[in-house]
C-alpha cells in the first residue's frame, strides 16, 4: 500500500528546482504523486495538499511560518530599508474583520496609531461591480458596517483568512481608500503611501488563482489530486480514496502557479511583492508562503534561494546611501506612478 502523503520516486525529481520540467519527461512514477486520503482505518486524512486551502492544518502550517519569521527572521522584522516602526506611513483606514462567522465587516480609522494587519493583493477585474468605499457611503460603513454579501468575493476571501488566523484588520484598496472623488483628495493621499502600506503590512494576501475580484481565490476543485476510490483487506477490510496529482519542485510549481499567474501580470503587484515582508500565496493547485529568508510550499517543500533572490532586489533599493526622505520620494513616485495608470485604464 502507498504510504500516506509519500511521492513515488521523489529522490529523482522531473523537474529542476530553478524552472518548470515538461510534464512529459521521465516514467510515470516521476511525474505523479499519490497521497492515501481518508480510509477507514486511518484516523486523521493524511494528504500533503488540502481541498480546502484554509482548513485547519493550513492555518497550522501558516501560523508556524509566520511565527518562525517573527521570531527569527531580522531582515522580515524591520531591518531593511521602507519598513517604519511608527505608524506615520500606514493606512488612514483599515477594516476591522470582525470575529469568525460575523456577518459584517466595518471600517475604522487608524488615527496614525501602528496596528497588525493583512494586505491583499490582487485584481479589480474589468470593472469592480460590488460595495466599494465612496463619500456617500463612508459614514455607515464606519459606524454600521457592511454586509459581507454586499463584497466582491475575492474580499469576501480575504476576510475568511484574516478571521482563519486570529488577525483582526484587513486593508483592501477598494475599501480603505474613498473612490470616486471630483478632487481624488483621498486617493492621492493613500496612493503615496501605498509602498509604505504594504511594506509595513505584517502579511500580504496574493490571491494568484483568481483574474478578477468577482472570482474569489478559496473554491479550487481537486486541489490534493484526482480520487480514485481503493479497498484492500489485508489485516481486515479498508477502503477510502487514493489521490493522484503531478509531481513537482517548488521552483517549478511556483513558477506555473505563481510567476505565470493573472494577479502577476500586473506591473504594479510585482512593485507589492517586492516591498511585502510576508505573502501568502493562494494559487489554484496549492498554498506558498514567501518572505525575505524563505519560501515554503503546502505540500513540504522549501526555497530559501527563491525567496533570498526577491529579498536581494529590495536590498538594492536600500544600499546607495539614500536619505530616508530620498528613499520616500522613491517609494512615492514608485507606487504612484503605477496607480495612476491603473486609473487611467
Amino acid at each position: 500500500m502507498f504510504a500516506a502523503g509519500r511521492d513515488l520516486d521523489s529522490e529523482r525529481p522531473w523537474a529542476d528546482r530553478r524552472g518548470p520540467g515538461p510534464v512529459g519527461d521521465g516514467p510515470l512514477s516521476q511525474r505523479v504523486a499519490v497521497t492515501l486520503g481518508a480510509a477507514a482505518s486511518l484516523s486523521v486524512p493524511a494528504r500533503e495538499i488540502q481541498d480546502d486551502p484554509i482548513c485547519a492544518l493550513n492555518i497550522s502550517k501558516t501560523l508556524g511560518w509566520a511565527d518562525e519569521c517573527e521570531k527569527h527572521h531580522g531582515q522580515c522584522n524591520g531591518s531593511y530599508p521602507w519598513f517604519r516602526s511608527d505608524g506615520a506611513a500606514g493606512p488612514a483606514r483599515l477594516i476591522d474583520v470582525g470575529p469568525p462567522g460575523h456577518p459584517s465587516i466595518k471600517l475604522v480609522s487608524t488615527n496614525g496609531r501602528r496596528l497588525k494587519y493583512a494586505a491583499l493583493s490582487y485584481c479589480w477585474g474589468d470593472r469592480h461591480s460590488r460595495l466599494i468605499t465612496e463619500d456617500k457611503n463612508v459614514g455607515w460603513m464606519t459606524t454600521a458596517g457592511a454586509p459581507l454579501t454586499r463584497l466582491s468575493q475575492t474580499i469576501q476571501d480575504a476576510v475568511e483568512v484574516v478571521r482563519s488566523l486570529g488577525m483582526a484588520y484587513l486593508w483592501v484598496d477598494a475599501l480603505c481608500i474613498v473612490q470616486g472623488q471630483p478632487d481624488e483628495a483621498d486617493w492621492k493621499a493613500e496612493s503615496g503611501k501605498m509602498g509604505f502600506i504594504y511594506a509595513n503590512a505584517y502579511l500580504t494576501i496574493a490571491t494568484t488563482s483568481a483574474a478578477s475580484a468577482s472570482q474569489g481565490f478559496l473554491r479550487s476543485s481537486h486541489r490534493s489530486g484526482i480520487p480514485v476510490n481503493f479497498m484492500a483487506r489485508k489485516a481486515g477490510p479498508c477502503d477510502g480514496k487514493i489521490y493522484f496529482r503531478e509531481h513537482t519542485q517548488i521552483g517549478g510549481s511556483f513558477y506555473e502557479d505563481v510567476v505565470r499567474s493573472p494577479l502577476l501580470k500586473r506591473a504594479w503587484v510585482k512593485q507589492e511583492r517586492v516591498l511585502s515582508r510576508r505573502t501568502v500565496d493562494f494559487s489554484s493547485r496549492q498554498i506558498y508562503w514567501t518572505c525575505r529568508r524563505n519560501r515554503y510550499s503546502e505540500d513540504g517543500q522549501e526555497d530559501g534561494e527563491g525567496a533570498a533572490n526577491e529579498a536581494a532586489l529590495l536590498q538594492s533599493l536600500g544600499i546607495s546611501g539614500m536619505s530616508r526622505n530620498m528613499r520616500e520620494e522613491m517609494m512615492h513616485g514608485l507606487f504612484f506612478r503605477s496607480w495612476g495608470d491603473l486609473i487611467e485604464e
